[in-house]
């Protein structure tokens, strides 16, 4: 039982703060032409919102396989690389690709790219981190409704 709850509650906090952090992702776009106060305290709040994600997801991939099914846990955490890495893959060309478009629609060069805009590459890393957050809402719905079901082993 206290198995249960520790590991809804990693996932139920989890989720919350990666739907903080593509908050903050979509926020940058308010500070990236400001003074460096609003960048420090864009990247404080990030760095302490994105660790929540990217720290506790191998670990919750052990939390919720079932202590019967151990012998399983290499295969869930290969699956969830597995399935994380084309994103992972494909963010930095993508975001390279917008952060160039916005500097040839505003007609600078590459030299000139500190005037560049980061709002595309922006909005972009702050959906998909909100999409993340709700894929994890709903796996927190499923290990609900799969603890209900089955009695976990002490």
């Amino acid at each position: 039982m206290v198995r249960a709850l520790l590991t809804a509650q990693a996932i139920e906090i989890t989720s919350p703060s990666t739907a903080l952090a593509g908050v903050c992702c979509l926020c940058v776009i308010a500070v990236q032409h400001s003074n460096t106060a609003g960048v420090v305290v864009f990247d404080v709040a990030y760095g302490i919102l994105s660790g929540s994600y990217v720290a506790v997801l191998p670990a919750m991939v052990a939390q919720i396989t079932a202590a019967d099914e151990m012998t399983k846990l290499g295969n869930r955490s290969g699956l969830m690389f597995l399935v994380a890495a084309p994103g992972a893959l494909a963010v930095g060309p993508i975001t390279g690709r917008l952060i160039v478009r916005s500097l040839v629609r505003h007609s600078l060069t590459l030299q000139a790219a500190g005037n560049g805009s980061y709002t595309g590459a922006a909005i972009y890393a702050g959906v998909v981190v909100l999409f993340g957050s709700a894929l994890l809402l709903a796996a927190s719905v499923v290990f609900r409704r799969r603890a209900r079901r089955r009695p976990v082993a002490a």
